[in-house]
């Protein structure tokens, strides 16, 4: 099993892109635990799975009901209650920042 040292970089980046904003001293203990847990998870590659089937899904059985046209809310009456609509849809504020 390799060591998987997660660095103050790292735990930086990951608590940037959840919105967090954890303490010098938080990052160290994240570092140390995010260590560990993949630690752990890499210990599941040692598992022999070559007798077991391969699954088409995890899920056995999805309850399904069969799709019916059924009134619903007319769209302008929609958008009136909308703070804020644009191009027929709703105007929501940007949450995604993208890294270049």
């Amino acid at each position: 099993m390799s060591s998987s040292n997660i660095t103050q970089d790292e735990v930086h980046r990951i608590a940037r892109l959840a919105r967090l904003a954890p303490s010098a001293g938080q990052e160290q203990a994240l570092a140390a635990e995010l260590s560990r847990i993949l630690e752990y998870v890499a210990k599941l590659d040692e598992v022999d799975t070559s007798a077991v089937a391969p699954m088409p899904s995890p899920v056995t059985a999805a309850v399904l009901r069969p799709d019916e046209v059924r009134p619903s809310l007319d769209r302008d009456e929609a958008l009136r209650a909308a703070p804020s609509s644009h191009d027929g849809g709703f105007a929501v504020p940007k949450v995604l920042e993208v890294d270049t």
